[in-house]
């Protein structure tokens, strides 16, 4: 694995809800276009969608893979994982 890295998410813990965003705007956050430039910044804002919507480990790794590659924004991601889990 590149760098050395687990992907497994056997070991992963539980995400704990935290009812504070990162201050800031979420388009802003997010970019203009609401698609960041960098697979680093892609995978922050799939983490920060599954910690606010409380996905466990394996809802997680399905959302990895349905969007990866697609180049989705923080809304669309959102949207995504509400549809996937029947979320609100």
């Amino acid at each position: 694995m590149p760098n050395g890295l687990n992907t497994s998410l056997s070991d992963a813990q539980p995400l704990e809800y935290n009812e504070d965003m990162p201050d800031g705007d979420l388009d802003e956050l997010a970019g203009s276009d609401g698609t960041p430039a960098n697979n680093q910044a892609q995978n922050k804002q799939t983490d920060d969608i599954a910690r606010i919507l409380r996905l466990n480990p394996r809802q997680i790794r399905q959302l990895h893979d349905e969007i990866s590659g697609e180049g989705l924004g923080f809304h669309e991601i959102m949207e995504r994982a509400k549809d996937m889990f029947n979320l609100w």
